[in-house]
């Protein structure tokens, strides 16, 4: 994901951790957006017209949005992009795709920004374990680390 311009009102890290959260939903639901190619851009103004939060260009694998929103208009713009992105190039048939599109949007919010915020929270934490792992663990002898054998939290509500 490359994110082009700043946000005035929040971090990129918001930006890009919501981004992340929405593919992740959307993709556990068999809607993709590729990540890798997926261009994030912040605008003064959008297309043109200061009254519009954000928009999808579905054959360029772009959102743009509006840089100066806030935290909970960021973040509905996002998710509402995404889900025009992960949901093209048909949407959801003619003339009910923004209905549809604000409507899941609605519905998929709160379980978005809950990986979204763990995602903001940890995000330095992360990227320095990833830097001390690369510099860190050089040997001659490739091993297990068997603290990766204490995973907690890991329950499975549907498997009886």
């Amino acid at each position: 994901m490359k994110i082009k311009g700043k946000p005035t009102n929040v971090s990129k890290e918001y930006v890009r951790s919501w981004a992340s959260a929405s593919a992740c939903v959307l993709s556990h639901h068999g809607y993709h957006v590729d990540q890798d190619t997926l261009v994030v851009s912040l605008r003064k103004i959008v297309n043109g017209n200061e009254d519009v939060h954000g928009l999808t260009y579905r054959d360029e694998n772009k959102i743009e949005l509006k840089k100066s929103l806030n935290s909970a208009e960021m973040s509905i713009a996002i998710l509402h992009e995404m889900i025009h992105r992960a949901t093209s190039p048909d949407g959801f048939g003619e003339n009910t795709d923004e209905k549809c599109t604000s409507t899941l949007n609605s519905r998929l919010h709160g379980d978005v920004g809950a990986i979204a915020q763990i995602l903001i929270d940890g995000t330095y934490r992360r990227a320095a374990h990833f830097a001390h792992t690369k510099i860190s663990y050089r040997t001659d002898d490739d091993h297990y680390d068997t603290a990766e054998d204490s995973c907690e939290g890991c329950k499975d509500k549907y498997h009886v």
